[in-house]
């Protein structure tokens, strides 16, 4: 015998059937909202980041003019640093770590003028066997010097010989020997703004550099950076920032737990505010 269904079965399935639909189409709104969210929140993340690394560099890059300036208006520290050929030093804020190198540019080995046999003292300071350092000692000369011959150099260089002087440190880049050694390193032994152009010793009573390299790494909680910026401190001139070192492999840190004394407690309180 035939069952008859009750009503209530009939308005049971179609509510059954209308949650089916209903959860089918919030999985399939699951499904196209999710990798949005996703896009979202990576987007939130690199802005983030961004700002990070903004704060960052305008801490390293207030604290390079800082110490600049400080390096203009005072001729004893001048006279400091060319005694002490280069100034490491480490410090923390907090829980924010920065280390500073300054480099005086007349304790370096100018590329435009120093002889053969300094450039390879120089070479071989980063690393290079000495018939290596010779080879690339005798390309710097050949690519700084005026073009004397028509034929074609034996040096393998990229977009040839310049036969001018440098004028950028990152064109010693152009010589393939040198492309594995970082801007920083390069930076460390050879100068195209100023530097000794002879092998012999600097003199105790030398006088100061009028261009320093500074060199500020930041390193945070959410990222770290770098500012290496060269600048000109000449006599009776404004400070004047000539060149940036733009290296893409940044410095390790060097963990320290001093008090950066080198800077005023109220710039110290502004990098605390601003990090």
């Amino acid at each position: 015998m035939r069952r008859l269904r009750h009503p209530d079965d009939r308005g049971r399935d179609e509510a059954g059937f209308a949650l089916i639909v209903v959860l089918g189409f919030l999985l399939l709104m699951s499904f196209i909202l999710i990798p949005f969210a996703s896009i979202s929140r990576y987007n939130l993340l690199l802005a983030q980041n961004k700002l990070n690394t903004a704060r960052l560099m305008s801490v390293a890059d207030t604290l390079n003019q800082y110490l600049a300036s400080k390096l203009r208006a005072d001729p004893l520290e001048r006279l400091r640093m060319t005694q002490i050929g280069m100034l490491k030093e480490d410090c923390a804020i907090g829980d924010v770590m920065i280390s500073i190198t300054i480099v005086p540019h007349n304790r370096l080995i100018n590329v435009n003028i120093a002889q053969e046999p300094l450039l390879v003292s120089g070479l071989e300071q980063l690393g290079f066997g000495a018939l290596e350092a010779d080879t690339i000692a005798q390309s710097i000369v050949e690519f700084r010097s005026p073009s004397v011959s028509s034929s074609p150099t034996t040096h393998d260089v990229e977009n040839g010989m310049k036969h001018a002087p440098f004028e950028e440190l990152v064109e010693l880049h152009d010589l393939p020997a040198l492309r594995s050694v970082s801007l920083r390193r390069l930076s460390y032994v050879f100068s195209v703004y100023d530097g000794r152009s002879v092998d012999v010793p600097i003199p105790v009573n030398a006088l100061p550099s009028s261009v320093y390299g500074v060199e500020t790494s930041v390193f945070g909680v959410r990222g770290r950076v770098e500012r290496y910026s060269v600048y000109a401190l000449s006599e009776g001139s404004d400070l004047r920032r000539v060149a940036e070192i733009d290296d893409p492999i940044l410095p390790e840190p060097r963990p320290s737990t001093r008090e950066c004394s080198m800077f005023e407690p109220n710039l110290l309180q502004l990098v605390v505010e601003i990090v």
